[in-house]
Formats: C-alpha cells, structure tokens, sequence
C-alpha cells in the first residue's frame, strides 16, 4: 500500500450579513478549516431562537452545539440548531459542523420569536497548507532479536490496510482508523542475524523505512546470572497476543504465571533458556472475553523471580455493560459504562419484539460517564433487551433479560433510516461470539415481501460485525426491512430509499390521550386520500416527528417516512420522567399537530389494569346438563361468567344446541354445588347420568397375579375353582384378560374349556363366559364369570379456525365449527354456547364447547373471543405492532382524525355568533351545548357531516337574544369533522368540531 501525498485545506474567512428586514441586526461569521466550519453568531445580534443552515458543495457529516442548543439533521440534509431557552444578550453562539469534503458555500436563515429576521450566504475561499508529516516508529527504538515491540502509525491514509515488513519479511498488517491512526503489536524473528535490519511500513514509493543495529539481549556472550524479563507492553486490547521473554542462566527451566484483575491465576507456561542463556515462552492470545483491567506476570527460575504487568482495556469508543444479566420482571434494568466525554449519545431499549421502547439523547460530561435507566412492570414482555448506544459513527449493543434466559441474543442497526439509490446501508449486527446468522433484504408492496438481498454473515470472536449492501439500480423508490435471522428468531429494522419531500396530510396521533411520565407512546399515522386509498403521491415521503412539551419547546425530534402502505407506526418516543404535566403535543413536518394530556398518576387511567377487581367474584364455565328430557336437554348455566355478577338461568336446548327456552333462577347455584359434588338427584330431577357403585373382581387393565398351585383333591368329583374372580370390567376396546379358572379332581385337566373368544369387546354391558371341566357324562362341572364392558373414554372436541379471535363490536359472528367424536357412543350430546356471545359488551367472551357421552364422560373446550371496540386505534394493531386491517371506525367506515382545537368564525362580521361548549370531553355519546347569541325567532341551527350531509336542524322559535341548543352526538355516528351553522336571513355564524376515532 503507497503512503498517499495529501493537504490539509485551512480557510479563516469572517463575514457579517445584515438581514433584509428592517427590524433585524444579525451577525454571522463562518470559519472553515477543511470539512469543519465553526460558525458563530456574533454578540449584539437580534435574540436569535433558529438558526438553519445548509451547503453548497459538500454534504453535512455531523455538527456539534453549545449547551442551550439543540441540533436536528432534516432529511433534506440541512442541519436545524434551536435554542432551548432565550440567548443571554451580549453573548455570542457558535456551532461546529463538519462536511464530507470541504464545502464553498454556507447558506444560513435565522428565525426569532416572531419569525425569519435574517438570511444570507458565506463564500469561503480556500488556501492550502501541507498536511501533518506522516509517522512510522516502533517502540522500544533499540528493540533485541526475538524482542516484542509496539508499531505506531499517524497522519497516514484513513481506513486502509499497511504492510509491515523486517527486512523482506511481512510480519503482519496494521489498519489506519478514520484518523490515519494505527496502533499494534509484532514479535522480531527470532532467526534475525545480529548487524543492520530494516523496518518498512508499506510498498512502493511512498514506503516509509528505517534501519537499527539489533543483537541478542546481551550479545549472548557469558552465561547470564540474574534473571530477566523483557519489557512487556503497558496496554493491550483483546484480541491481542502478547510474547514473554527474557534470559537467565544457560539450560534453567522457567516458570512463568499470569494473574488477572481479580488475582486469579489466568495462565501457567514453562520454557528454557538456551545455551546462550535466552528464553522465550508461546504467545498469550488475549481472549475476547478477557475481563478489562491489571494483569501481573511473575517469572522464576527457582532462585530469582521477576515481574512485569500489562493493562488490557477496551479497543471501542464505548464501554458500557448492565448491572444485571437477567432481571424479575417490575425490577428497573439498569447500564452503566464510559464513552467519549462530551460528546452526544443516542441510547434505545429495544424489547423481544424488536420495538425501540425507551430512547434518549444525553451528552456526556468530563468523564464520560453514562448511567441508563429503563423501568418494568409486572406484565412486561419476558425475555431479552438490548440496549443500542450510538454514538459519532460508533454502534454498541449491551444485552440483558427480563424473567427469562434468552436463546438467542442478536440485533442489527442502520447508519441512517434513509438513503439514495447508489449509497450503501452499513449494517452493525451483535450475537454471540463467532455466531453465523442470516440477513436479508425485503422489499415492501402492500402487505407482501419481496426479498431483494440475501448474505450469511459470521460475527467475530466478540460477537460483532459490519455488513455493507449497495443500493442498486434494483432498488426502486420505496420502502425496504433489513432482517437479522436465526430459525424463527428476528430482529428487523426499517429503511427508505429516494424518498422525498411531498405535500400531503398525515393523520397522525398516539393511540391513547392519557400519559404518564417514562410511559413510550405508540403513534399510528396514515396518508390516506379521502376515500381511503394509498396513491403515489401521498406514500414514500419523509418527515419529521416532534415531541413538544406544554411550554412549546421540542423534547424531542426524529426523521423518519411514511412507508408504501401511506402508514407510520412508531414507539421510540417516550415521556421524559421529569416531564412537565400538561398537554404535550405531537407535531409532523407535513401536518399540523395533534395534543394528548397526561396526568400525574402512576398509570394512565385508562390502562384495563383498573378493572382486574371486577372478576374477582364467582365465576362458572358455561354450563351443566341437569337432566335429558328426551328431544329436549335441560341445562343448568351461568351468563357472562367473566363478569362481576354472573346470572344464573335454567335453559332448554334441543340436540342441535339452539336454545329454545331460557329463564332467570337462583336453583341454578344449587343445580351447580351438587353436579359438582355428588351427581345425584337435583329437587326431584333426574341428572344425565346415574353412576352405579359396582364393586368387580377383576379388571382387565390390572396384571395377573400368578396362583398358587392347588392341592390335589381326595374325591374323584370334578370342580370348577374361578380364583374368586366372577365379575370382570374391561374398557370398551380392550381385550379381555383375567385369570383363567382350574379344574380339580380331573387327572391331566388343569383348565377348562371356554367361550371366552366370544367376548366383543367392543359391545358396551354384560357377557358372559361358560367354563366346563368334566371326564365322562357324569363327571362334571361349570360356572360362569360376567363381563362387563364400560366406557371409561370422554369424547374428543376439535375445534376449527382459530381459538383465539377477536370481533369488533355489533359485528355479526359466524362460528367456525366444532365437531365431536367418541369411539363408545357414535351420537353423543353436543352444546355449543356461541348463540350467547354478547357481541356488545367489550372484553373477553369465552365460547364454550361441551361434548357429553351416554357414560357421562364429558370434553369441554373453550374459544375466546375478544370483542374490540372500532373507535380505538389500539383495536387495529397485531402483535408485530402494524394494522393489518381497515379502519372501521365508529359505526361504519371512517378514517382516523386528529384531535383538534375549535374556534367560532363569524363569516359576515355580524352580531350573529356561535360557539360550543362540551366540558372538556370530545367525542361520541358526549353532551354538546351549543351557544347562539344575537339570534332572532327563525334563526336555523344545522348540523351538517363532511359533503354536507344534514345529521340535524332546528329552528329557534324564542325571540331571546342568547339560546341554548344540546347536541347529544350518537354513539354510532361517523367520526369526522362536523360543521355547526347558525344562519339568519344574511346572517351567518359557524364553527366546526371534530369526532376523533377513540
């Protein structure tokens, strides 16, 4: 690799501007060396609150602000600097950017409180000077043959790869940072002759080189005496080798031990000195794993001992690690570490499902010291969270878990959230150590993917890696998913490509309008045209969304896109802990906001926690057959058994399972205490099925117990001895097996003869079996043993489609099916209680399935039907966090609409005027009263939907000056924007009022 000739370029130019408004008096100056510009804002200026700035020639890298200022990079790639509170007068601000090249031209507009006060533009001419004189050196200057040194390398070309070479010999390579720094470790061969050597870092022209004298430690002349060690390097990082080395007295063994931080013993290696008296033992490879700290080596050849020590410290910009490994759920997950001081960091909690929960940006201070913390609840998602910190161009992962040990722990991250076709994506990835995992690129149209790339990275022995994909010609405007895989384990993260700057409106807003403080909020937003449709002029856009506290400042701002679908879903914002309670605000660059308040509780007072109380009571599953009435079966139940007041019913169904009879009793809490427990007799009714107590000798699924051979009998009568077994059980389908019965007093006939192969097994009740013994007519004997098959198997339930669904409420319910089967009974009774699903009270419904047998054996499955209400955006999201689905609304087909405020607008400037009042309460079912001053008899109050259409009118018949009129809005009515209109002859007064979507 040629050493490159490079400049550095140095511009100092001032310029003031005066903006072209007469009020203004701003000064600006700009002073560039090279890629960095610091720009300033001089002293006496208008109090300046914004200030924008953009090149000509370059493309803005990075920025950094004084305190008090906040800096946003746009996606047009301009950079946005405002202040967090008012200037101090007399005070100057500078601003420190820095370029991809160096840029000719700073274009500049400053905004106060009440607007633009100032704009212009900075020329900045350029001279050259030399650049910084590279540097090659190695440390120790004099090193010995077999010695270990320190390579160093500056000023030298960023991000490449240099050889490094004694005499002809490469010995290793060494890569340059951003910086054209390089810092390493090499071994000297130990075959070196003594005389000149030649140290060369590169090729070609450009190759820097120096020669030294080296020699044996020593001259390797007498037998030295004392024991030595080489100087060992202070500092390495992991991934490091490190050789020891030394001499002593000729053909001594050595023994050397290395202890880590916590003085445990990490290493043992023996070696020798040769007959020269050197000794040189095998690398120590630094492990990956190797824990951060001091590291003491002590030598000893049995006499005298010698100690060196090293340093291992990390190689990253971050150090950062969480204070525990795995956590219960509730408790606060917590990371500490370093990272450059006073410098900007992005730190982001990513939960199982990949979600960026928790994000904040902190500045560090002197010491660089970072502590981070997200808190959990009880029903927080188990399983692993990674913390991602980011910081300049430098990407950490730090994982940890809650309530689980996870099986994988991978994540990946993108420079930038957009691109252009012919960038390319650089991708962090994180994982175990060496870990293969697979990535893929996924193009988005409508709900399908397509894959548009696809690599198999291995990660390094740290557990990272750096993966890049160019953006080809094969990636078309558009929306794409950079997936990280291992089986069906995920980690996904959202990119654009060519998106751009569109006018079109967003409807944006969280999904629910109360807030507690460190609360994420979910925010779901969609482009969509007045019909619902997703156009290609309103998809594929980027944006800009703000968090704006009560006192108008900006908590937080983060470029992103509406992707294919005209949609945004995103859940990185999230409720600073000490934030100010009030009402905050979403803004979108393309749209105007939307408020949400919070209050000062623990929990958001709409959270369904509130409501776990309320089932606490007595809580039965569906129903229990009293008695079979023949075509019709008699059922004990309960109705809405998850809620606080079950009611009890006595219902009448036929063997299809339609109700044809229900009716209100307290009987069914008796009905259900002795089913539960007895199975007898209910007040004079017969249950389903009466078990019989019936005690038998034997069952068929016992093992035989062998006999004792039985004496031999005096008489020469033949006797038939049944072991005490006469009654015998088998389930149905089980093959008869008892002990077979013994003939006595028949010389040579032990066993009788039988029908037992007669049994059917499969034919429920008694059989019976003949055995006979006998020799001659009349010289014998018999007796029976009774079969009796029973049905001991409860039926099967298979239910299809799906076990878990929801519906939303008032929407019609098709069940989809069941069947049950049993081997005993080919026709047992079948109740299904979907006909009892309240399609109107939210929540969880169970359906149940309950499968009886003539045996009495029973099967009870359930499906559970959540039904959801269409006025909730929440309604809409799947558990991978998109809608998948339309949005219904309330009542009928709607679109989501923002929240916002309303005024009275009087078109004519006349006395008529009209306003509404609703309490501090919006939306549908609420109260409005709507107020009309200056009316006379005959004014007409409409309320009219979008399009015009007429929902009410009433014509006031009082002559009073101010009246009165209540709007009770329908709970079923179309979320929108409604226009309320007072109208009298030339006179006209109207206001509007939004229905949100709930």
């Amino acid at each position: 690799m040629s050493l490159p000739i490079a400049v550095l370029f140095l511009v100092t130019l001032v310029v003031a501007f005066v903006a072209p408004f007469a009020h203004a008096d701003v000064a600006v100056t700009a002073s560039a060396y090279g890629k960095s510009v610091i720009i300033e804002i001089a002293s006496g200026s208008e109090d300046v609150r914004r200030l924008h700035v953009w090149l000509t020639g370059g493309n803005l890298d990075s920025f950094k602000v004084e305190n008090g200022w906040t800096g946003e990079e746009m996606p047009d790639g301009s950079i946005l600097f405002v202040a967090s509170d008012a200037p101090d007068s007399g005070t100057s601000t500078t601003f420190g950017i820095v370029a991809d090249s160096p840029p000719n031209k700073i274009n500049w507009q400053a905004d106060g409180v009440a607007g633009q006060i100032g704009s212009g533009a900075i020329t900045l001419i350029s001279d050259v000077e030399p650049k910084p004189d590279p540097v090659f050196r190695i440390i120790p200057e004099m090193p010995n043959i077999g010695s270990t040194i320190r390579v160093i390398g500056q000023s030298l070309l960023p991000s490449t790869n240099f050889d490094f070479y004694i005499n002809n010999d490469v010995i290793g390579t060494f890569t340059t940072n951003r910086a054209g720094y390089f810092a390493g470790t090499a071994k000297i061969p130990q075959n070196l002759s003594p005389g000149n050597t030649e140290f060369r870092l590169g090729n070609g022209e450009d190759a820097m080189t120096f020669s030294i004298r080296m020699d044996y430690l020593g001259d390797t002349g007498p037998s030295v005496a004392e024991l030595e060690l080489d100087k060992v390097p202070d500092m390495v990082h992991r991934g490091d080798s490190i050789t020891l080395q030394g001499t002593g007295n000729p053909n001594t063994r050595i023994i050397i031990e290395v202890k880590g931080p916590e003085d445990t013993l990490e290493n043992s290696l023996i070696s020798e000195t040769d007959a020269g008296g050197r000794w040189s033992a095998d690398p120590i490879k630094i492990g990956f794993d190797a824990p951060f700290g001091s590291y003491t080596v002590t030598v000893t050849d049995g006499r005298h001992s010698k100690k060196g020590s090293w340093s291992v410290e990390s190689d990253r910009v971050m150090n950062i690690s969480p204070v525990k490994k795995i956590l219960n759920p509730g408790e606060v997950i917590m990371f500490t570490g370093t990272a450059l001081p006073n410098e900007q960091i992005r730190l982001a909690i990513e939960n199982p499902d990949g979600n960026k929960v928790g994000t904040e940006i902190i500045t560090t201070d002197d010491s660089g010291r970072i502590e981070f913390e997200y808190p959990t609840s009880a029903d927080s998602k188990l399983g692993p969270y990674t913390l991602i910190a980011v910081q300049g161009d430098q990407i950490e992962f730090v994982h940890t878990s809650l309530g689980v040990e996870p099986k994988f722990n991978f994540n990946l991250e993108l420079d930038k959230n957009t691109y252009s076709r012919d960038e390319t994506v650089v991708i962090s990835l994180s994982g175990d150590q060496s870990e293969t995992l697979n990535l893929t690129i996924l193009g988005e149209n409508g709900a399908t993917r397509g894959t548009k790339y696809v690599a198999q990275v291995q990660l390094d022995p740290e557990g990272r890696g750096l993966h890049h994909v160019y953006l080809n010609s094969n990636y078309t405007e558009g929306t794409y998913t950079a997936r990280l895989s291992k089986g069906n384990i995920a980690d996904e993260e959202h990119f654009g490509v060519d998106l751009v700057k569109k006018s079109a409106d967003l409807v944006i807003s969280p999904v629910k309008e109360i807030y507690a403080r460190g609360e994420t909020l979910l925010i779901i937003g969609n482009t969509l045209d007045a019909n619902g449709k997703c156009t290609r002029n309103v998809k594929n856009i980027q944006i800009i969304i703000r968090l704006v506290d009560p006192d108008g400042k900006v908590a937080r701002a983060k470029p992103t896109f509406i992707d294919n679908n005209c949609g945004i879903i995103d859940r990185s914002f999230t409720i600073p802990n000490d934030a100010n309670l009030g009402t905050w605000k979403i803004i979108s660059s393309i749209k105007t906001e939307t408020a949400f308040h919070r209050s000062d509780t623990g929990e958001p007072t709409n959270r369904t926690t509130v409501n776990r109380a309320a089932a606490a009571g007595p809580s039965y599953d569906g129903c229990v057959p009293a008695t079979d009435l023949g075509k019709l079966v008699l059922l004990a139940c309960r109705k809405n058994v998850d809620g606080p007041d079950p009611t009890p019913v006595l219902r009448l169904i036929n063997k299809a399972g339609t109700i044809v009879w229900e009716g209100e009793t307290a009987l069914v809490d008796s009905i259900f205490n002795v089913l539960n427990e007895t199975r007898g007799e209910i007040q004079g009714l017969e249950p389903v099925i009466a078990k019989k107590a019936v005690k038998f000798d034997h069952d068929c699924g016992d093992p035989i117990k062998r006999q004792p051979p039985k004496k031999s009998s005096q008489s020469n009568q033949t006797k038939i001895d049944l072991l005490g077994v006469k009654t015998v059980v088998c389930s149905h389908g089980q093959r008869y097996n008892a002990p077979v019965p013994v003939c006595t007093g028949v010389p040579g006939a032990d066993s009788p003869k039988h029908n037992a192969s007669a049994i059917d097994r499969f034919m429920l009740g008694e059989q019976v079996i003949l055995f006979t013994c006998g020799s001659g007519i009349n010289n014998t004997d018999s007796a029976t043993r009774i079969v009796t098959i029973v049905d001991r198997a409860k039926p099967k339930i298979s239910l299809s489609g799906r076990t878990v669904d929801t519906l939303f409420k008032n929407a019609e319910y098709t069940d989809p099916g069941a069947t049950c089967t049993d081997e005993a009974d080919k026709n047992p009774l079948f109740l299904n209680s979907s006909a009892l699903l309240n399609r109107v009270k939210l929540g969880k419904q169970k359906i149940t399935y309950t499968c009886i047998d003539a045996a009495g054996n029973k099967d009870i499955k359930s499906r559970t039907i959540t039904i959801l209400d269409p006025c909730n955006l929440q309604s809409y999201v799947d558990a991978r966090g998109e809608i998948g689905r339309p949005i219904v609304g309330c009542g009928g087909a709607g679109t989501t609409l923002i929240e916002s405020s309303f005024e009275v607008v009087d078109i004519h400037d006349k006395n008529l005027r009209i306003r509404t009042e609703d309490g501090g309460k919006i939306g549908a079912g609420d109260l409005i009263n709507v107020i009309v001053t200056g009316s006379n008899r005959g004014t007409t109050i409409s309320i009219t939907y979008e399009n015009d259409k007429l929902i009410q009118e009433y014509v006031i018949q009082d002559p009073d000056n101010e009246i009165i009129y209540h709007w009770l809005v329908d709970r079923h009515i179309e979320p929108g924007t409604y226009k309320i209109i007072a109208a009298h002859e030339n006179q006209r007064a109207e206001t509007e009022y939004h229905i949100p979507l709930r």
